[in-house]
């Protein structure tokens, strides 16, 4: 399964526009007054052609666009639709190409982790020794984009526009979406529905303001521990136990299916989580689901067990 941080394909359209804007400027200022980026690392087949061929017709001694068209001749008709829609609608960047290269940069990044997440996945389902992947998932994950020098040094940009789709949580946050020691987490609500992940099960129990009863919030913890963090006269004060429940889930953020993971494999934070179904391994440790505090504030959960053999992940 693929992380559920933003996909190559979510970031495919950004990435063809860069592709586009960095040929145009490569076509109004040449290449090497933009520290020209590597064809293979455009994100399609004609946009990789027309980049290639730019550069190749550049180092003959083509310098404009007509002159570009006629060294297309012979080019496939999508490479060829490809150089006219390069061509078209882009202001050039003269000093300063690296918002363009960031988009195709982050493209591949994503790219390349989906591809190795597969090829784990794959691993761990048979047993194979897959220390070397998650070295590899774990170097990707981790590289930074390095700006590419510009002929005028810009002031500091950050070229990331897009966030990530989930913000790292504060310690803060993670501290709250506990009741003491109860053995369930918060999970905020949405549509006037409080959403809660009881430890034992690992699954998503969803329960209106209204239906904060006895029996459902029994679905969440065993009885004793309500009566030790909510005692009453007799056993558990329910009233309060429901009030608090309600109160703290109005104070988190706002519930987020697209947080859900299932089975598979998933980058989280720093770490690379292969989800077994009744347990993680946490780059290559295995962890109880609810041992694992996730950067993210992910909600892993529970399913079918996968046997994995997590070898020398380790290592």
């Amino acid at each position: 399964m693929s992380p559920n941080l933003g996909s190559h394909d979510k970031l495919l359209p950004a990435a063809e526009t860069a592709g586009r804007q960095l040929v145009h400027s490569w076509i109004v200022y040449g290449p090497k007054e933009l520290n020209h980026f590597e064809p293979e690392s455009f994100p399609t087949g004609p946009l990789q052609g027309v980049a290639g061929g730019v550069l190749s017709a550049m180092n003959e001694g083509v310098r404009d666009f007509p002159g570009l068209v006629v060294w297309f001749a012979d080019a496939p008709d999508g490479v060829r639709a490809e150089l006219i829609e390069c061509s078209q609608g882009f202001a050039p960047q003269p000093t300063d190409c690296n918002p363009a290269v960031y988009k195709l940069w982050e493209y591949n990044r994503q790219l390349t982790i989906e591809k190795l997440t597969h090829q784990l996945t794959a691993e761990l389902a048979r047993g194979d020794d897959s220390g070397k992947t998650v070295r590899k998932l774990a170097k990707v994950h981790a590289e930074k984009f390095q700006p590419r020098t510009p002929t005028v040094e810009p002031a500091d940009v950050d070229y990331s526009n897009e966030p990530d789709c989930f913000e790292p949580a504060t310690a803060d946050l993670v501290q709250r979406d506990r009741i003491q020691d109860m053995p369930f987490r918060l999970l905020g609500m949405d549509d006037g529905v409080m959403r809660y992940m009881p430890d034992n099960g690992q699954h998503i129990v969803s329960i209106p303001p209204c239906g904060h009863s006895k029996l459902n919030l029994m679905q969440l913890a065993p009885l004793q521990a309500w009566e030790d963090v909510f005692p009453g006269k007799s056993s558990t004060d329910w009233e309060a136990a429901a009030n608090s429940l309600i109160q703290c889930s109005q104070a988190l953020p706002k519930f987020d299916p697209r947080a859900i993971r299932g089975r598979g494999c998933w980058i989280d934070g720093e770490d690379v989580i292969y989800h077994a179904g009744s347990k993680l391994a946490v780059n290559g440790t295995i962890t109880p689901i609810p041992a694992y505090n996730s950067p993210t504030r992910a909600i892993y959960e529970g399913g079918l067990s996968i046997t994995i053999d997590t070898g020398d992940a380790s290592r």
